[in-house]
């Protein structure tokens, strides 16, 4: 796109001439009356200088056409920054959420870990009651086969 536009640029340049030499060469016709006149009246000379007014004219025109352009770029640019800016925040609010949900997170396997703890210890004291209850059993079984039979 840039090498287009430069390659325009120079076909304009070509075309219509660099703009500072014209306002020179129209100063030079303007103060010295016929400067460069190579046998040229001053009726030709003004037709001359009208043509490359003309010229002139429509360079900057196209210049003006070009920073229209430009400007018009510039303000598609500034969009797409602006639905950046509105996508990275969605984004930020994401995270937000995403970190919050890790600390929660956190929190509840914590709580789980404890939980787990006391269980393990109500099931080691539970053993001790296990291992009571059978040796009565035993007893019972024992003293039931001596006794009865």
């Amino acid at each position: 796109m840039r090498t287009k536009n430069l390659q325009a640029q120079a076909s304009r340049r070509k075309k219509y001439g660099d703009a500072r030499g014209l306002a020179l060469r129209k100063r030079e016709v303007t103060s010295f009356g016929r400067a460069g006149n190579d046998g040229k009246t001053h009726s030709q000379l003004l037709i001359q200088e009208k043509e490359q007014s003309r010229a002139n004219e429509e360079y900057l025109a196209s210049r003006a056409e070009t920073v229209q352009d430009i400007e018009n770029m510039l303000g598609e640019l500034g969009g797409i920054y602006e639905r950046m800016l509105n996508m990275v925040q969605a984004q930020g609010e994401v995270a937000i959420s995403i970190d919050r949900n890790l600390v929660d997170t956190k929190e509840n396997v914590d709580q789980g870990i404890g939980e787990l703890k006391k269980l393990l210890e109500n099931l080691s004291s539970n053993r001790w009651l296990i291992i009571k209850v059978f040796f009565v059993l035993i007893l019972f079984a024992v003293l039931f086969t001596v006794f009865v039979a």
